[in-house]
């Protein structure tokens, strides 16, 4: 029988926990539309989503095969954090402007509301956050 390979999902990491607050966020659908939503952002004079990615310098090395303390101290590899209020930008517009936008436009917009639900909590918590692709 052949392994499926999911689809990744993007979602929300914060540079710290909000004590008993879930920030799980679906971002399936969002990654599976990221090109479209890719130009709809160049379009709407924001950034891209994919623009706040980052990861820890321990995912690097997994993925690289390398130890982790030869990446650590090198500006390459160290996670990179980006305020609530400019994701929340992206995302407002991204949400601005789905009326044109073809295939899941329900779910893409219903995961957008879920990214502002937690950007808005990053924001009024004063917490950074960064965009992860789980797989």
């Amino acid at each position: 029988m052949e392994e499926v390979n999911p689809m990744p999902s993007l979602t929300i990491v914060l540079e710290k926990k909000i004590p008993n607050v879930d920030i799980y966020v679906n971002g399936d659908f969002l990654s599976k539309h990221s090109k479209e939503l890719e130009n709809l952002a160049k379009k709407s004079g924001v950034a891209t989503l994919i623009s706040f990615f980052s990861t820890s310098p321990e995912e690097i090395a997994y993925f690289m095969e390398k130890d982790v303390e030869s990446l650590k101290g090198n500006p390459k590899y160290s996670e990179k954090w980006f305020g609530a209020a400019d994701g929340l930008r992206t995302v407002q517009a991204l949400l601005g402007n789905l009326l044109g936008f073809k295939g899941d436009r329900d779910k893409v917009e219903a995961e957008l509301q879920e990214f502002v639900r937690v950007l808005e909590l990053a924001q009024s918590n004063d917490i950074r956050w960064h965009l992860a692709v789980d797989w």
